[in-house]
C-alpha cells in the first residue's frame, strides 16, 4: 500500500476510512481544515490513496521541472567543460558575425542601387 500524503491544505496527515458500504474513504485528519468535507472515494484502498496523493499542479511543475533539467543536461553535453565565460563570448561572437554579415550584405545592396 501507498503512503497517504499530507493534506495539501492544511498538511495534517491523511486518514483512510471504509464506508459501510466496502468502499475506501481518505481524507483529512484536521478538522477544522476545509478539505475534511471533501473526502476522495475509491473501490480499493489503493485506488482511493492514488487519487489523494494526485496533485496535479504539482506534478506538472515537477514534470515541467525535469524537462528543463533534461535540457540544461543536454546543452551541458554540448557546451563541454568551457568556462562560462568562453561560452558568452563564444555565443557574442556568434551574432557579432552574423550583424557583420548582414551590415556588408546591406552596404552591397547600397552600393549596387547607389549605381
Amino acid at each position: 500500500m501507498s503512503e497517504i500524503k499530507l493534506c495539501p491544505f492544511c498538511g495534517k496527515r491523511g486518514i483512510l476510512g471504509q464506508t459501510i458500504l466496502n468502499y475506501y474513504v481518505v481524507r483529512c485528519q484536521n478538522e477544522e481544515c476545509n478539505m475534511i468535507v471533501q473526502q476522495v472515494i475509491g473501490t480499493t484502498r489503493d485506488e482511493a490513496i492514488k487519487t489523494w496523493n494526485t496533485r496535479q499542479i504539482e506534478d506538472a511543475l515537477r514534470s515541467e521541472r525535469d524537462e528543463w533539467r533534461r535540457d540544461a543536461e543536454r546543452l551541458a553535453e554540448i557546451i563541454g567543460e568551457k568556462p562560462i565565460d568562453e561560452i558568452f563570448s563564444l555565443f557574442h561572437q556568434d551574432i557579432a558575425d552574423k550583424a557583420e554579415k548582414a551590415l556588408e550584405a546591406h552596404r552591397a545592396l547600397v552600393k549596387k542601387e547607389g549605381k
